[in-house]
């Protein structure tokens, strides 16, 4: 499950995320067969690329001091 869509808060998968959506709302029966999943991969692949890069962000605060 993907956190909520939000533009502002998820902005490099926001355009994966509206596309998953459209492939659950126009294939009702067959995303449960797999059709999305490829989609779906996707879109969590880029939100855990978003939580390193938040980290990795935070982490830089702390070595500059």
């Amino acid at each position: 499950m993907h956190p909520p869509l939000s533009a502002h808060k998820h902005p490099d998968c926001y355009e994966l995320m509206k596309e998953l959506e459209r492939c659950h709302e126009s294939n009702l029966i067959s995303h449960f067969f797999g059709k999305c999943n490829d989609l779906k991969k996707k879109v969590v692949k880029c939100l855990n690329q978003e939580v390193i890069e938040a980290f990795e962000k935070y982490c830089l605060c702390f070595i500059g001091h």
